[in-house]
């Protein structure tokens, strides 16, 4: 690329120093991607008003922050113009700006991981600007729906509707504490009608959720299954660790009952593989869950998961039959 660049652009030795610039220019790590943008564009003017857009998109590509590359590239087949290259790259920017606000010691601060006497607390989300309540997969169609759970449920909880949410439109969600995580148990699975998974160690002393193994995007972890939360979150950390498409950006204002926040950034459609059995939610992504992923009645009531908190399972029907 660079000897054809050379070979095509360069008439004298002004223009040289000027491809050395725009060869050597690379995106600063706090540097905005709206000026390197800028500066790329007028390099790239300067040594040719004419040149093409496609050949500015691979200057730009070649010295911005690498970050961003590896996931612009992902996207290159869709990039035809300056407009669509600065609207990716203006989205990898907020995204890496987010996560980069979060530390290990805020995490710390925001939560009390030693309390003696409450196993668990609930959070209130206001009702973001869109929800989006259904996705496409083949011919199916998931909708949240407003059905009570197959399980008892705590009266404190909501339902989660089409597009409303009951309770003064608030959502409640459960923070789950560090050492209730380490008591959990591998899980058995039994072949049976019905995919039973047993042995799971609930996370509080209600019994009703449990920890079962997953594949999320294909990617396995290990998730708590709970009806005392009306939607489903995904750590914004093990996000990045999976294969995602479609991922909407849209910060929610967020306060647990204890008022310490919690970071929702965005939405993303997954799809939950349970043994042979696929199903699929839009989970809402946080950067300050004490799990990699939480499935919650957003989840549980349009696939017909029932939980047996006092026998520490569930059962799942084959979506397939």
């Amino acid at each position: 690329f660079e000897t054809a660049f050379r070979n095509r652009y360069f008439s004298s030795t002004s223009t040289h120093k000027k491809f050395d610039t725009l060869k050597q220019r690379q995106q600063l790590p706090d540097e905005p991607i709206t000026s390197y943008f800028d500066d790329i564009i007028n390099l790239c003017l300067e040594i040719d008003s004419n040149m093409s857009e496609k050949i500015i998109i691979q200057c730009l590509m070649s010295g911005i922050n690498p970050e961003f590359r590896k996931e612009l590239s992902r996207r290159e087949s869709s990039i035809n113009t300056l407009n669509e290259f600065l609207k990716y790259a203006k989205i990898e920017q907020d995204l890496h700006d987010t996560f980069g606000t979060l530390s290990l010691d805020s995490q710390q601060r925001h939560f009390n991981y030693n309390h003696p006497s409450i196993p668990s607390l609930t959070a209130t989300v206001n009702q973001p600007k869109q929800y989006y309540n259904k996705m496409k997969h083949g011919n199916s169609v998931l909708h949240s729906t407003q059905s009570r759970s197959s399980v008892s449920q705590r009266n404190s909880t909501p339902t989660l509707g089409n597009q409303t949410l009951l309770a003064s439109d608030r959502r409640q969600i459960r923070n789950y504490l560090p050492q209730t995580i380490s008591q959990k148990k591998p899980i058995n699975i039994r072949p049976t009608s019905q995919h039973r998974f047993n042995n799971c160690k609930p996370s509080t002393t209600t019994s009703f959720p449990v920890y079962i193994k997953i594949r999320v995007n294909d990617q396995p972890t290990e998730a708590i299954v709970d009806t005392g939360s009306a939607i489903s979150i995904i750590h914004s950390n093990f996000l990045k660790t999976i294969h995602h498409h479609n991922f909407s950006y849209q910060t929610h204002l967020c306060q647990t009952a204890n008022s310490t926040p919690l970071n929702i950034i965005g939405q993303i459609e997954l799809e939950i593989k349970i043994k042979s059995i696929k199903t699929y939610v839009t989970a809402h992504v946080t950067t300050n869950l004490i799990t990699s992923i939480l499935l919650g009645n957003d989840w549980i009531n349009p696939n017909h998961v029932h939980l047996y908190g006092d026998q520490k399972k569930l059962t799942i029907p084959d979506q397939r039959v």
